[in-house]
């Protein structure tokens, strides 16, 4: 199965979001995006999320360089989970062994916002950011809790997960 429609929603950055209604819909999503990055929210249906959790799933082709989601608490920015997978990390999907994943379980804070960055090895393998999320304290419990968010990371330049093939569901990676 994947990720193309049903009961998901797409952050799409591939280009800039222009619409306030449509950032509003985005959940917490600001004025940041990345055209490599692929990024969905989708229920959990495997009840294996407990209350006041979300699970983040990052998925990257085997072949690709490392790349990393950073779990934040908007209280401590110092202090974060991480979560990698590439060439060198990561699980072999179950679906399609070409690509990598790993996933953890983040308990949310009461109170505190969650900032995922998004980052890559850049120039001479020093890890840079490319963007972040803010999920808001307002909005996590309707939009997050108990739900698996997903991270696609493209290849510099091509686009293979904008094929909606390649973008597979968590259950079909374990």
């Amino acid at each position: 199965m994947s990720l193309t429609g049903g009961n998901i929603s797409l952050f799409d950055f591939t280009k800039p979001i222009e619409s306030p209604a449509l950032k509003e819909k985005l959940f917490s999503v600001q004025k940041n995006y990345h055209v490599e990055v692929h990024c969905f929210t989708t229920i959990n249906t495997d009840n294996t999320i407990p209350d006041g959790s979300f699970r983040v799933i990052i998925v990257n082709q085997k072949k690709s360089w490392e790349k990393a989601v950073r779990i934040y608490e908007k209280s401590d920015s110092t202090a974060f989970w991480e979560v990698k997978c590439g060439d060198k990390s990561g699980k072999a999907c179950k679906k399609n062994p070409n690509l990598k994943y790993e996933d953890k379980i983040i308990k949310f804070v009461p109170g505190n916002s969650i900032e995922l960055g998004m980052w890559k090895p850049g120039a001479f393998g020093i890890w840079g950011e490319m963007y972040s999320v803010l999920l808001k304290k307002e909005d996590w419990a309707a939009h997050h809790n108990r739900r698996n968010v997903y991270f696609f990371f493209d290849n510099d330049g091509d686009k293979f997960f904008n094929n909606d093939a390649n973008r597979l569901d968590y259950v079909d990676m374990i």
